[in-house]
C-alpha cells in the first residue's frame, strides 16, 4: 500500500473528530465554538433523596461574605456560585463591625465623594454605629437570586474578639442596621428582638478549647443561641454535637466563604460544606420552620454527616436501597451524591461512594450490622444499622 495513502487514511478519523467538535455561532457564521464549551449556565447537581422522613432536603450555605465586608466576591457572585454548586439556599452574613474593603472602595471613589468620608473599623470604635447600610448586600443578593431560583436568607455576623467573645451569625434578620451595640451581648439581644435566629459560629476558632468563656455562659444562659456551626470550612468539632443536644440547638455546616468557591472547593476536587435542611416546602418560611424544629444535618466537604441520630438514620434509609442477593448476601445501592463509610465489626471499612452499589455478606442469623463511621451524632458516636432482607 502507498505510504502517503496510508498516512492519509490514518489521519481521517482525527480530522473527522476535529470537524465534529466545533459548531457555527448562531449569529456569526465566521465564528466556530468547541462543543465542549457551554454557552449556557450549568449546575453541578448534588443529589439527595426526594424526601427524608417526609420532608424535602434543601441544601444551604449559612455563612458567606461578600466584598461589602471582607469577602472577595459580589453578592451576585455568591448567588451564582451557590446555584452552580447545587445549593437551594444561601445566607449572606457580612460582618457588622468589620469592613476592611471599604477603604479600597473609598480610595477608588475619592474624587467623587464629599470630603470627610472615611472607612470606620467599628471593632476599634465599638461606641460608633457602622456608617454603611448593612442590608445592602442582602438586597443585592435577593435581586440576583430571582434569576437563579435561589432562596436568600438575610443575615449578618456579629464579629468580636474570638477568644473572650466569638462570632455569631444572625439569620432571618429584618434590619441589620439595628443590631450593633458596644456590648456584644446586647447585639445578640437586638438580633433576637427582631426575630432573628442566632448561630454560634466556629466555636473552636483561635482557641485552645471549646469550653465556654464567661461571655458564652451568659449568652447560652439567656437563651440567645439557637444553633451552632459544628463544621466550618473543614474544621469539625464533634463535641459540639453534644452541646447542641444539651441546649436544643440546630446544627450547621458552613463554608465561611471569603474567596471563591472554586479556589476553596471545586478546584481541589471537593464539594462545598453545606447544611442539609429538612423542610416542609421550598421557601424562606419553610427553612425557618425547619431550623426552629431542629431538622438540620451538617455536611462536610470530606463526606462528613453530623446531627441528631434520628435524622441521620432517616437520611441513610432514604438514600440506600437494599436488595437481597441469594440467601447469604445483600446489595446496598447508594442513590445519592453522599458517601457512606461502613464498618462491620472485625472487617475492614468499606466505602459506599455516590451512585454505587456494594455487596455485603450476611451472618448466620441472616443479618448484617455495620456502623456508618462518617456519620456523627456526638463525640466519637456513630449510628449502627442492621440489615435483615428477610
Amino acid at each position: 500500500m502507498n505510504k502517503a495513502f496510508l498516512l492519509a487514511v490514518i489521519a481521517l478519523p482525527s480530522s473527522a473528530m476535529m470537524a465534529q467538535s466545533y459548531y457555527t455561532d448562531s449569529d456569526n457564521p465566521d465564528l466556530l465554538h468547541p462543543d465542549v464549551r457551554s454557552l449556557i449556565k450549568t449546575r453541578n447537581e448534588f443529589v439527595l433523596p426526594a424526601t427524608v422522613g417526609g420532608y424535602i432536603p434543601l441544601k444551604a450555605d449559612l455563612h458567606t461574605h461578600t466584598y461589602f465586608s471582607d469577602g472577595q466576591v459580589s453578592p451576585l457572585g455568591r448567588v451564582r456560585e451557590a446555584w452552580m454548586d447545587g445549593l437551594d439556599a444561601i445566607a449572606i452574613t457580612d460582618h457588622i463591625e468589620f469592613h476592611p474593603v471599604d477603604k479600597d472602595m473609598i480610595k477608588y471613589l475619592d474624587n467623587t465623594l464629599p470630603d470627610g468620608i472615611k472607612a470606620v473599623d467599628v471593632r476599634k470604635h465599638l461606641d460608633k454605629k457602622p456608617p454603611q447600610d448593612l442590608n445592602y448586600s442582602v438586597r443585592k443578593a435577593q435581586e440576583a437570586a430571582k434569576e437563579y431560583d435561589i432562596i436568600v436568607i438575610p443575615g449578618s455576623e456579629v464579629t468580636r474578639e474570638p477568644i473572650p467573645v466569638g462570632h455569631y451569625n444572625a439569620l432571618f434578620t429584618t434590619d441589620n442596621n439595628a443590631i450593633h451595640d458596644a456590648d456584644p451581648l446586647q447585639s445578640l439581644r437586638n438580633a433576637k428582638a427582631q426575630g432573628a435566629l442566632v448561630m454560634h459560629n466556629h466555636p473552636g476558632w483561635r482557641r485552645t478549647t471549646t469550653a465556654h468563656p464567661e461571655f458564652e455562659i451568659k449568652a447560652y444562659g439567656e437563651g440567645l443561641i439557637d444553633g451552632i456551626e459544628v463544621n466550618n470550612g473543614g474544621s469539625f468539632v464533634p463535641g459540639c454535637l453534644d452541646r447542641a443536644r444539651e441546649h436544643n440547638l440546630f446544627v450547621t455546616s458552613g463554608t465561611d466563604m471569603h474567596v471563591t468557591s472554586f479556589e476553596t472547593y471545586l478546584g481541589r476536587g471537593m464539594r462545598r460544606d453545606m447544611t442539609i435542611i429538612l423542610a416542609r416546602d421550598r421557601s424562606l418560611k419553610g427553612l425557618r420552620e425547619a431550623f426552629e424544629a431542629k431538622r438540620t444535618i451538617a455536611y462536610g466537604a470530606g463526606g462528613l454527616l453530623a446531627g441528631p441520630e434520628e435524622l441521620l438514620r432517616q437520611l441513610f434509609d432514604s438514600s440506600v436501597k437494599v436488595t437481597p442477593i441469594g440467601k447469604d448476601k445483600v446489595q446496598l445501592t447508594n442513590t445519592t451524591s453522599l458517601t457512606f463509610l461502613l464498618h462491620i465489626e472485625g472487617a475492614n471499612r468499606q466505602q459506599l461512594p455516590p451512585m454505587s452499589s456494594a455487596i455485603l455478606p450476611l451472618g448466620k442469623d441472616g443479618k448484617v450490622t455495620f456502623t456508618v463511621v462518617n456519620m456523627w451524632t456526638g463525640l466519637d458516636a456513630h449510628p449502627s444499622f442492621t440489615i435483615s432482607p428477610k
